[in-house]
């Protein structure tokens, strides 16, 4: 199976946001540069992750993003089907 880059930097962004520290929000400019995503990229992933309920975005300039579940409540599939749809196996 091949991960979209989407995906995957999708992934990462939630692997980033799981390891802050309870209360701490992640920006865009924090995440992209930790994980080496292209930021104007990030900003759309970060969209459709909050859409799909994965993240809670907050405003403002001490604004950014958190996970709106438990890290262990969050799924790989969770994450790809946020960004690249529904799964379906071809049997």
């Amino acid at each position: 199976m091949r991960l979209s880059r989407k995906s995957d930097y999708a992934l990462r962004a939630v692997k980033h946001l799981a390891t802050l520290p309870k209360g701490k929000l992640g920006s865009i400019n924090s995440i992209a540069e930790a994980e080496a995503i292209p930021r104007e990229f990030l900003a759309k992933i970060l969209k459709d992750l909050t859409m799909s309920g994965i993240l809670v975005s907050y405003q403002g300039v001490k604004g950014g993003y958190r996970l709106d579940r438990l890290p262990k409540d969050i799924s790989f599939l969770n994450v790809m089907e946020a960004i690249d749809g529904p799964m379906h196996l071809n049997l």
